[in-house]
C-alpha cells in the first residue's frame, strides 16, 4: 500500500528508482542543486556490489520549485539492463514520474560513463515547453528526447512502450521545464518511431 503524503512531504522528497543489471558495482549516481552547484546525495561506485538485477528506491530530501540534475554514472563504460526513475514525493507512482532513462542500454552507448539529467522539482515550472503529439493505433512505438546541446543536459525524455495502448489515437500535451533564461542556450528534441515504415525506415 502507498501512504498518503502530506503536502510538505510531496513537495520536499523526490524517490529515485534504480533499477540494476549484472555489474551493478559500475553504477553510481549524484544529485546536484543546479543553483548552487551543491551536491545533496549521492551513492558512489562499489555500494550496489552483490545486488545484481536488484531494484533500489532511495528518497531523496530536496528544495521544492528548483531544478536540479542528476548524474548517472557507469565506471566501466560496458553498458547496463538497468533503469533510473524519478518521482515526486515519497512513492514510486508513474503519474508522478519526472525522469526516466533506461541507463546505458544497448550498443550505442559502449564507451559512455555518464549521463546527465535535468529535472525540476514542483508541479509548476516557471519556465516549460508544451509538447504536443497526436498518436496513431501503435502509441507504445513512439520515443522522444528533449537536452540542451550547452551542456549535455536532457531534459525530458519517453521511452518506446512508455505510452501503452489508452493513448491510442489521443491527442496529448507534454510540460517539459526548461532551464532559466540566465545564459544563452542550444537545445535539440528528438522524436522517433521504434517500428519505423517501409516507405521511410528513418
Amino acid at each position: 500500500p502507498v501512504s498518503v503524503e502530506d503536502e510538505d512531504q510531496y513537495k520536499s522528497f523526490v524517490t529515485l528508482e534504480v533499477s540494476l543489471g549484472a555489474q551493478p558495482q559500475d553504477f553510481s549516481w549524484a544529485v546536484t542543486n543546479l543553483e548552487t552547484g551543491k551536491i545533496i546525495s549521492s551513492i558512489p561506485p562499489m555500494f550496489y556490489y552483490g545486488y545484481a538485477n536488484h531494484t533500489f528506491h532511495h528518497k531523496v530530501k530536496v528544495q521544492p520549485d528548483q531544478f536540479f540534475k542528476i548524474s548517472l554514472r557507469d565506471e566501466s563504460g560496458d553498458g547496463s539492463k538497468g533503469f533510473a526513475a524519478i518521482y515526486r514525493g515519497g512513492a514510486p507512482i508513474l503519474s508522478n514520474l519526472i525522469m526516466y532513462d533506461n541507463v546505458f542500454r544497448g550498443g550505442a552507448v559502449k564507451g559512455l560513463t555518464t549521463k546527465d539529467h535535468a529535472f525540476y522539482v514542483g508541479t509548476e515550472p516557471p519556465n516549460y515547453l508544451s509538447l504536443v503529439i497526436k498518436f496513431d493505433k501503435f502509441p507504445s512505438d513512439t520515443w522522444w528526447k528533449f537536452e540542451s546541446i550547452t551542456d549535455g543536459v536532457i531534459l525530458g525524455q519517453r521511452p518506446p512502450k512508455f505510452y501503452n495502448e489508452p493513448f491510442e489515437l489521443l491527442t496529448i500535451v507534454e510540460k517539459i521545464p526548461i532551464l532559466p533564461p540566465t545564459t544563452e542556450r542550444t537545445y535539440q528534441f528528438t522524436i522517433g518511431d521504434e517500428y519505423p515504415c517501409e516507405d521511410n525506415p528513418n
